[in-house]
């Protein structure tokens, strides 16, 4: 027996779609880009600087509790320094514990802020010795740099039992 005859309906060809330009969409990309990066720009430098912690540093006998120069725009003389302290034996870190810097000779110290570090915003540009002062405990000094612009000096301070 023959295959049955099967009735095919001629229907017109669909056009092709349309080519895909990609000059505007490298532009409109382009500007989306250049947009996005004036905006977060601009956000930056209008976001206001971190408040230091209210509490004022504390001098020792051997200088003034701040010594800042003027600083001149071309050349920042402070940057941002956080003193962590520790202990040696693990046991935390005893109340009245005061951490900061010793730099030509001017120790500077402060209470820790409410995570527990003690931050520094005004911290002298260049090399200086991290250190802390606790009832009952020494202290290490530990060599940081401090670079304007640079959040990255963060030293540890162990503090060791006194025997």
């Amino acid at each position: 027996m023959p295959p049955p005859l099967r009735a095919t309906i001629d229907r017109p060809a669909e056009p092709p779609p349309p080519p895909v330009r990609p000059l505007p969409l490298v532009l409109l990309v382009l500007v989306l880009v250049a947009v996005a990066a004036s905006l977060l720009s601009t956000g930056r430098a209008e976001r206001p600087r971190a408040e230091e912690p209210t509490e004022p540093a504390v001098a020792d006998a051997t200088g003034p509790a701040s010594s800042r120069g003027s600083a001149s725009p071309e050349a920042p003389t402070t940057g941002k320094l956080v003193v962590r302290v520790r202990t040696a034996d693990g046991s935390p870190v005893p109340d009245g514990t005061q951490a900061g810097y010793v730099h030509d000779g001017v120790r500077r110290l402060r209470k820790a802020s409410l995570d527990g570090s003690f931050p520094f915003l005004d911290a002298p540009v260049g090399r200086l010795e991290a250190t802390a002062d606790a009832p009952g405990y020494t202290a290490d000094r530990v060599a940081a740099v401090v670079v304007a612009g640079v959040d990255g000096a963060e030293p540890v301070v162990t503090l060791t039992p006194l025997k």
